[in-house]
């Protein structure tokens, strides 16, 4: 069986795998972590498999499947570590940094597996500029930096500080390559997985997310990434600011020229960019729960107030656009508290039925349809 072209899910499948996670022995032992030292590109797939089985053992009988906690899970790493340091003479410390030589020696291999399944945190430093497996590969100006590269194999998010204050919140089984130090003229990061950006405002140097065939721009602002391997779809979500998010053909195609003309989506708070691996077409929309990104500073009790200054206290609430004829609506007064506990979409909800409107989201937009008061 080759398991080097295997994904999380593909492993967590296989019925070889989970007796070696739910009931290790000797001989299971010496195959996969054989494996893994010979791929160590397989960690972070491995640790995310083993992710996958405790997520579903919770979601379905729990007779179906042995591994049911966090507790059962950190039995396995030490297990495993146990198991590696029987092979090394070296002792294996928590937090250990493995650097990449032209060669892996035995021992370091197996010290940086270890500590992948321990500390849960693979940490590697090169100047190699050989992609990483999955991956786009970087753009010139990235190549010329010494790379790092942060695995996250914990259970847990974890947050990497960018030389240029920037900070990225890595989700488990997500890989992240960057430089030591960004270009002059722009900041790229590859990601592989799922991330939460917060950049550091310079629009002087952009800065590129290069992500399952698509590019995420922006000079300074917030946004989450989803790109799994084994996902169909990349998504974008903004948190704050605006982004523009590009297909890599059209991007690079644009990079060349010099040229701003080129398809892409530009996103503002609360909007989401879907791209199809398959097709490279991108779609803009709204999330499902658009969630506010200002305090709020106006009153959200609301006594005989016309409907359009009660939409633009929303659009600044949320950060979104709302469009409607304002000439109209601010004919058309309304009463009524709009609860915290109320969602974006309940609060249109309450004041369309209460001028006999309605709304509907156009690419990423919210349209109110209305012909005036209904009374």
């Amino acid at each position: 069986m080759d398991y080097t072209n295997y994904n999380a899910e593909d492993l967590a499948a296989d019925s070889a795998f989970r007796q070696w996670v739910m009931q290790p022995n000797p001989a299971t032992d010496q195959f996969w972590i054989g494996l893994l030292q010979e791929n160590p590109q397989l960690v972070a797939i491995v640790v995310r498999a083993i992710h996958l089985l405790q997520q579903l053992s919770r979601a379905t009988d729990p007779g179906a499947l042995s591994v049911a906690d966090a507790d059962q899970l950190e039995a396995i790493w030490q297990h495993l570590r146990s198991r590696i340091e029987q092979e090394t003479t070296e002792p294996i410390p928590v937090g250990r940094i493995i650097r990449h030589t032209p060669s892996w020696q035995r021992w370091a291999v197996a010290a940086g597996v270890a500590l992948v399944l321990s500390a849960g945190w693979w940490f590697t430093q090169t100047d190699t500029t050989a992609p990483i497996a999955g991956q786009l590969s970087p753009t010139a100006s990235m190549d010329q930096a010494s790379q790092h590269e942060a695995v996250n194999t914990t259970a847990h998010p974890v947050t990497i500080t960018l030389s240029d204050g920037s900070s990225v919140q890595l989700q488990p089984g997500s890989r992240l390559r960057y430089a030591k130090s960004f270009a002059a003229n722009r900041r790229e990061v590859d990601l592989q997985g799922e991330a939460f950006f917060n950049v550091t405002k310079n629009p002087a140097r952009p800065f590129l997310v290069f992500a399952g065939g698509t590019v995420t721009k922006v000079v300074g602002t917030s946004f989450h990434v989803q790109a799994y391997d084994q996902d169909k779809t990349v998504r974008v979500i903004v948190r704050t600011g605006r982004v523009s998010v590009f297909a890599r053909r059209n991007f690079d195609r644009m990079d060349q020229a010099a040229t701003s003309q080129v398809a892409g989506v530009v996103l503002t708070p609360n909007q989401r960019a879907t791209f199809e691996r398959t097709t490279e077409q991108l779609a803009k929309d709204l999330i499902e729960q658009p969630v506010p990104v200002s305090s709020v500073t106006q009153p959200l009790s609301f006594d005989d107030k016309p409907v359009s200054d009660v939409l633009a206290i929303l659009e600044k609430q949320y950060g979104l656009d709302i469009v409607f004829d304002a000439q109209l609506l601010s004919q058309c007064p309304i009463t009524t508290t709009l609860s915290a506990n109320e969602g974006l979409y309940q609060r249109l909800d309450r004041i369309c039925r209460a001028i006999g409107a309605s709304y509907e989201v156009v690419d990423g937009q919210l349209i109110i349809t209305s012909t005036g008061c209904t009374s």
